[in-house]
């Protein structure tokens, strides 16, 4: 038991047979002097003077235990982790952050489509048919639906791809049209002629309730999005005048912007299959 608790312990017994003393001499003394009020008002004083002795020591015991619990920082996962949190507390300050590794951006992603309660938006760069983490984002959107948030994601289609890998995006997209999720697709070389994309590099982006605004930031000379399986650095904002600009009003109004039939997909791949035998 820590000192303050003894303390505390032994002002609470002191208080308790004061009571029992005042009932004891009421009932089976009545005709001795009871205590005068002065004496009961600094009863109750001294007592509750203990009781605040007895937090403040607790507080302090449990700050020292919070500093046990907290050393300074001893390797570079501790710095990572305290420079983390501190962008935190300044990304809610500012209503702006950037998450530069794939858990966090993953993390991001999910957490935003998770929390929307009306509409999720998203442009898609993504070709790899959709594993992994990016299964855990569809998972996400489906579940959205289900709680009757409208999700409308648009699919960019790339002038070229691996062999096999259009097919593979195509499969994707029929499965979320499939699951209630509104499906788009644009050429890539069309979207780079609309207005807002001609001014802004083209990356994947994401809409929640028309509030927040996440990009993919991720670098490109590491190789990793826009194109990639999934984002490394992702930027959120929630500042109005930034979320302002974002292009979806503009994009799901671009006369380029096809909804998804998967026989208008299959004979563009034919037309990628020619192409591809033409050029070998």
């Amino acid at each position: 038991m820590t000192h303050e608790n003894v303390i505390g312990f032994v002002f609470v017994i002191c208080a308790v047979v004061a009571l029992i003393y005042e009932f004891l001499q009421k009932r089976f003394f009545p005709t001795r002097l009871p205590l005068t009020e002065a004496a009961k008002t600094d009863l109750i004083i001294l007592i509750l003077g203990a009781y605040i002795l007895t937090v403040t020591l607790r507080l302090d015991q449990i700050d020292r235990n919070l500093q046990d619990a907290l050393p300074s920082p001893s390797n570079q996962y501790d710095k990572d982790l305290r420079g983390h949190i501190s962008s935190l507390r300044e990304g809610s300050k500012n209503r702006h952050i950037t998450f530069s590794n794939h858990h966090e951006s993953m993390t991001s992603l999910l957490r935003s489509i998770g929390a929307a309660q009306e509409s999720y938006e998203a442009l898609n760069l993504y070709t790899t048919g959709w594993q992994g983490g990016m299964r855990e984002l569809y998972d996400a959107s489906v579940d959205a639906v289900r709680r009757k948030v409208d999700v409308w994601r648009c699919f960019v289609i790339h002038d070229q791809y691996a062999p096999g890998e259009f097919e593979i995006q195509i499969k994707a997209m029929a499965e979320q049209n499939n699951d209630g999720i509104h499906v788009f697709w644009v050429k890539e070389s069309d979207l780079n002629k609309m207005p807002f994309f001609r001014e802004n590099p083209l990356r994947s982006m994401a809409l929640v309730d028309s509030a927040w605004l996440l990009v993919d930031t991720s670098p490109a000379d590491r190789g990793d999005s826009p194109r990639g399986d999934s984002p490394s650095e992702t930027m959120v904002t929630w500042v109005p005048a930034e979320v302002a600009k974002n292009p979806f009003s503009q994009l799901k109004t671009y006369g380029y912007i096809k909804p998804f039939r998967e026989a208008d997909l299959m004979k563009l791949n034919e037309e990628y299959s020619k192409l591809e035998r033409a050029t070998k």
